[in-house]
C-alpha cells in the first residue's frame, strides 16, 4: 500500500532534479511512490533518472504540455493517500514531508499544506504563506511600492526579525506556493487537480482559491522545511526577464475567472496607469545601469513594462517575447 505520491514535473532541471529526488529517498520514512513527468527535456534528465533512479515512474512527454496538465497526468496514474506536488528545484530537509503528512492526517478541514520554503541564501521565501491577490492590494505592487518595502524589510535589522518571525509560525493562511504542497488524494480529486486553462503563475494561487471555496483551510506549516532554488528551469531563457509580465497576466485571469469582468477591467485601469510611471522610473535608472555595462538589463525591463499594453488590449494568453 503506498501511502504518498510524490508527483514531479520537470523540464530542463537535470542537475538540481537529481539533488531533489536525493532529498526525497534521503527525508521520507512513509510509504511512497516519485512520478516524474518530464516535459521533453533537451538537456538529458530522462537518461538521468533512468540510470540513477530507475525505481522512479518517469513519464516522458513529446512535447511541453505545461504545469498543470502534467500533474493531473501523473494523479492519475498515482497510488497514494496523499499527493505530494514538489518542483525539481527544491530539496526536502530531514522529516518535512514526514510531519506535512502526519500533520494532514489528524486535520479532516485542511484542503493543502505546504513548509516553511527558504532560499538558498537561507531567507524566507516569501510566497509560501501569503494572501489571494485583492485588487486593493494591486497598486503597491503594479507601482512597486511592496518591492521596494520588502528589500528595506530585509535590510532593516528590526524588519528582517519581524520577518523571520512572521514564516516561523505555523497558521492557516490563504495562499501557499505550488512548489511544494501535500493534498488528501479525495481533495485534489475533488477539485479536478489543477486548472489547465489558467496561465503560468496561477496554477498554486487558483487552487488555493477553490480549496477555500470547498470549506476547506490552507495551512502553513514552519516545522516543516525545505530550499526552492526558484525559476531554474526558466533562467537560462529569455522569457524569465518577463517574469512580471507573467505574474501581470496571472492576476489579470485570476480576477477575470472568480471575481467578474468588473475587476478585471480595473485591474487592467490599473496596469494602463502604471506604464508611463514605470517607463520614467526605467529612464531615471537608466544610467546607472549604463555606467555598470548592464545596459541590456535597462533595455529587457523597459520591454517589459511595454508588454503590459498587451494585458490590457487582450483577454487571451499573450506571448511574452
Amino acid at each position: 500500500m503506498v501511502e504518498l505520491s510524490v508527483i514531479i514535473v520537470n523540464w530542463n532541471s537535470r542537475d538540481v532534479l537529481r539533488k531533489c529526488l536525493k532529498s526525497v529517498y534521503d527525508t521520507i520514512d512513509v510509504t511512497f511512490e516519485i512520478i516524474i513527468v518530464d516535459n521533453n527535456s533537451s538537456d538529458d534528465s530522462i537518461a538521468m533518472v533512468k540510470k540513477e533512479f530507475p525505481q522512479a515512474i518517469l513519464i516522458a512527454r513529446s512535447s511541453n504540455i505545461g504545469f498543470s496538465k502534467a500533474n493531473n497526468e501523473a494523479f492519475g496514474v498515482s497510488q497514494g493517500a496523499y499527493i505530494l506536488i514538489l518542483n525539481p528545484d527544491t530539496v526536502l530537509f530531514k522529516s518535512a514531508v514526514n510531519r506535512m503528512v502526519a500533520f494532514l492526517k489528524t486535520r479532516v478541514d485542511i484542503g493543502i499544506v505546504g513548509p516553511r520554503i527558504l532560499t538558498e541564501g537561507g531567507m524566507p521565501d516569501l510566497f509560501c504563506k501569503r494572501k489571494l491577490p485583492r485588487i486593493s492590494f494591486e497598486f503597491s505592487k503594479i507601482f512597486l511600492v511592496e518591492k521596494m518595502l520588502n528589500k528595506l524589510q530585509v535590510i532593516i535589522p528590526y524588519t528582517r526579525r519581524a520577518l523571520y518571525r512572521y514564516y516561523e509560525k505555523s497558521e492557516e493562511c490563504e495562499c501557499l506556493a505550488g512548489s511544494c504542497m501535500l493534498f488528501c488524494r479525495d481533495v485534489f480529486g475533488s477539485m479536478a487537480g489543477f486548472d489547465e486553462s489558467v496561465p503560468m503563475y496561477l496554477d498554486d494561487i487558483d487552487i488555493c482559491y477553490r480549496a477555500r471555496k470547498l470549506g476547506l483551510k490552507n495551512y502553513y506549516l514552519a516545522e516543516a522545511e525545505i530550499v526552492h532554488v526558484g525559476k531554474y528551469s526558466t533562467k537560462t531563457v529569455e522569457y524569465s526577464k518577463m517574469y512580471d509580465v507573467l505574474a501581470r497576466q496571472a492576476h489579470f485571469f485570476y480576477y477575470l475567472k472568480h471575481s467578474g469582468r468588473a475587476t478585471a477591467l480595473c485591474y487592467k485601469i490599473l496596469l494602463a496607469l502604471s506604464i508611463p510611471y514605470l517607463l520614467t522610473l526605467d529612464v531615471i535608472c537608466a544610467p546607472y545601469f549604463i555606467l555598470r555595462g548592464r545596459w541590456r538589463e535597462i533595455i529587457w525591463t523597459a520591454r517589459k513594462h511595454i508588454k503590459y499594453a498587451d494585458i490590457i488590449f487582450s483577454d487571451r494568453v499573450i506571448n511574452v517575447l
